[in-house]
């Protein structure tokens, strides 16, 4: 039965379970491949932290399982005392938003380490008399940063089976124990942790010095003895702020140099120049950065990142969007994924409840057909007195200026004058005397767009979203009506939504988080209105799709067609389709 079925349910009988996934030896102690030779009691534990013969160390998967109440016959540890979560948090128009986490509080106490320690009949000393479960599991187990940690929360069923559960899924960031409370607590975060600028940054830096002095003109150069291994086969480095490419790099040498490239001035450098990698993307689009920067740079497992899922999105949205860039020294990681994003008109996330899969969303309208898969909730369906409304000015975007097209990347990205390009984009509609009376301008920077095509592109959507205030809501739900996950789109028709007649409104919203509250038994809710102007979109029609006349309700919802040029009409009178 599924969670929001048994949630239905009088009498519901809640539970939490907190596993862990650890590496574990396949091997047994002693027998091939493992050439470990201690005798009896001196095994190890079959974990990498005690293995003693870590060559031959087979690395499987073993779960720990700990719960808050009693569930028996199941084999799971009743000592998880409290559990406690922050969703994702998607921000649209303002970069990367706040990442999933969970902290998790257990008990420690003693135990007789038949679950934990696969020798316990061959030790020396008597379990129960030595140590305590979480001391002796810490030692045990010194690697697990970024080893898997699930958060289940569940109802048990009428025979007590455990299959009603919504599991979140998140990587364990530390793990530390109070011997004086005997309180153990663990953290976990989504796997966008690995970006955080203070663990990772891009490229690099290199190691490798000049070999000696070169002139703005030398067609080759060499790094000091076995410093070649650091670069690529052929690529872009940095000295003193020239970007230099080249072709080839055999041993320490690099030749077929193009000196004073991607808008930098050739100059003479000295012997014991720092030569520093770049890092470099040319007519990229922005889900093959984002996987770049998250999985190369970052080293996000790509289980996390379902790229095909990220093509799909962009062949729809961004199809001709290419990007460029040069990384000239390290950055932060995380830096460079929110400006990517935020000047993109993307969105990124870890989704908790989906096995901490990192979703791409472009901010872009549901079209056609696909509206018929948005829900509608009603006051009915909302937690009585949970429903808040809120309105920021801030949010709303009136004009974009867009700068753009980098003249010189040593001169980095901040300075308006190092652009060659600005692009202005306005409403002035809404910030009329008649209207908001004010203008609030949203400017970008941007190292990585090199044309107006672009930043039109994401200009109009900004505008087209957040040219009126949106509304922000937050709404509790019970498990037995939830059907919403983040970035899902739905409406809310309530009464506390009126329009100017009193009447209650349905206005179409973003899930930005959710949030599961185990004491109240439910779904905490945040949301953004998701307003595109009031014009027709449609995607772009294959080679065979029929004419207007032709086609049917369903094509012409999904479809963009041309209108005649002389009317602004489509065929029958019908309004125009708008690109985006």
């Amino acid at each position: 039965m599924t969670f929001e079925a048994e949630a239905k349910k009088q009498g519901r009988r809640p539970f939490i379970i907190v596993e862990l996934d650890l590496g574990f030896c396949g091997n047994d102690y002693g027998v091939s491949p493992c050439a470990a030779s201690g005798s009896a009691g001196g095994e190890c534990y079959n974990t990498y932290g005690t293995c003693q013969d870590t060559p031959n160390f087979t690395n499987t998967t073993k779960t720990y399982k700990y719960s808050d109440v009693l569930l028996v016959g199941s084999g799971i540890t009743p000592c998880v005392k409290s559990v406690n979560t922050a969703p994702t948090e998607i921000t649209p128009g303002k970069g990367l938003g706040a990442r999933a986490s969970c902290s998790v509080q257990l008990t420690d106490f003693i135990d007789t380490d038949v679950q934990t320690d696969p020798y316990v009949s061959t030790r020396s000393y008597i379990a129960t008399d030595q140590g305590t479960y979480w001391g002796k599991w810490l030692a045990r187990n010194p690697y697990y940063y970024r080893r898997t940690i699930r958060v289940k929360y569940g109802f048990l069923e009428s025979d007590n089976s455990l299959t009603s559960i919504e599991t979140y899924t998140y990587l364990i960031d530390s793990i530390t124990l109070d011997n004086r409370s005997g309180n153990v607590k663990i953290s976990g975060k989504d796997p966008l942790i690995l970006a955080d600028a203070t663990k990772t940054k891009t490229p690099a830096a290199s190691s490798g010095k000049l070999l000696a002095d070169i002139t703005a003109g030398a067609t080759s150069l060499s790094v000091e003895s076995g410093q070649g291994t650091e670069y690529d086969s052929a690529g872009r480095i940095d000295i003193g702020g020239e970007i230099i490419e080249y072709t080839t790099l055999t041993t320490d040498t690099f030749s077929g140099l193009t000196r004073g490239a991607q808008g930098t001035a050739a100059a003479s450098h000295s012997t014991g120049d720092t030569v520093q990698k770049v890092r470099y993307w040319d007519n990229e689009r922005p889900d093959t950065i984002l996987q770049d920067l998250l999985e190369d740079d970052a080293g996000v497992d790509s289980a996390y990142i379902p790229i095909s899922d990220w093509n799909d999105e962009a062949d729809i949205w961004l199809s001709s969007y290419t990007l460029s860039a040069n990384i000239t020294k390290p950055e932060e990681v995380n830096k460079l994924v929110a400006e990517l994003i935020e000047q993109s008109g993307v969105v990124i996330f870890s989704d908790d409840r989906d096995g901490a899969k990192i979703k791409f969303q472009v901010e872009a309208p549901v079209l056609g057909v696909d509206l018929a898969s948005v829900v509608t909730l009603y006051d009915k369906d909302i937690i009585k007195d949970s429903l808040k409304i809120s309105e920021n000015s801030k949010d709303r975007i009136s004009s974009v200026w867009f700068h753009h097209t980098l003249i010189n990347p040593k001169d980095g990205a901040k300075k308006r004058s190092n652009f060659l390009i600005t692009d202005v984009l306005s409403d002035a509609g809404s910030y009329s005397a008649n209207a908001y009376n004010k203008e609030q301008i949203k400017e970008f920077h941007s190292r990585w767009v090199r044309s107006s095509t672009p930043a039109a592109v994401t200009s109009n959507r900004l505008i087209a979203r957040f040219s009126e205030t949106p509304k922000r809501i937050e709404f509790q739900i019970d498990p037995a009506a939830y059907v919403l996950s983040v970035g899902d789109h739905f409406y809310l028709e309530s009464q506390d939504l009126q329009d100017e007649t009193g009447a209650a409104q349905n206005i179409e919203f973003q899930v930005t988080s959710i949030d599961y509250d185990p004491k109240k038994t439910a779904f905490k809710i945040k949301a953004l209105q998701f307003r595109f102007s009031g014009l027709r979109y449609a995607y772009f029609a294959p080679d065979a799709q029929a004419d207007y006349t032709s086609a049917t309700d369903d094509e012409k919802a999904r479809y963009a067609f041309l209108c005649d040029t002389s009317t602004q009409q489509m065929s029958n009178g019908d309004d125009p389709y708008v690109f985006i």
